[in-house]
């Protein structure tokens, strides 16, 4: 379990409607390593994976109920990735589709999905539909066998190499009237 918060102007992405400010969202890294004991009752031979519950809960306190706080409309998607230490960027998403998700944003408490995965890496993004909502929630991850699960470092905006020129071109112009 762990706790974050979508933050105006910092990590509250919104939904896949624009994929570089969804790429903002916190981002969990969840590694499954050890696969289900098959079921000795089933007689299909498949590949064994991991059975996962993940639940995403946003807060709502009830003592503030009189400053009409609405429920935002929450989800969460599941990316396989094979980069253990990075944020997943706006093109990832562009170019590999989702492993699974809550289903559509849904302005409820709480969210669940209940998954089949292959072991492997995965990144979990909570996200709200509308960008730029300031909320704390709490993401749940359950399985059957031992996992890892933690937060990836949060977004910072990368600076083009055609904007590093231009800086370094302003930097340079300043500083000519100093010599």
């Amino acid at each position: 379990m762990v706790q974050g918060c979508w933050m105006e102007g910092e990590n509250a992405g919104g939904c896949r409607n624009d994929l570089e400010k969804f790429s903002r969202n916190p981002q969990y890294l969840l590694t499954l390593s050890e696969p289900d004991e098959p079921d000795p009752e089933s007689e299909e031979v498949v590949a064994p994976r991991c059975s996962v519950l993940i639940g995403l809960m946003q807060e709502h306190r009830r003592s503030e109920r009189n400053k009409e706080l609405r429920m935002l409309a929450i989800a969460f998607f599941i990316y396989k990735t094979d980069m253990a230490c990075e944020r997943l960027s706006a093109e990832y998403f562009l170019c590999v589709p989702e492993e699974g998700s809550s289903g559509v944003f849904t302005n409820s408490r709480e969210v669940l999905g209940r998954f089949e995965l292959d072991p492997g890496t995965y990144v979990i993004i909570p996200s709200t539909f509308y960008p730029d909502r300031s909320r704390n929630f709490m993401l749940r991850v359950f399985a059957l066998k031992q996992f890892t699960f933690r937060e990836l470092p949060p977004y910072h905006q990368v600076v083009g190499a055609d904007e590093l020129q231009e800086n370094d071109v302003l930097n340079n112009n300043n500083n000519t009237d100093i010599l």
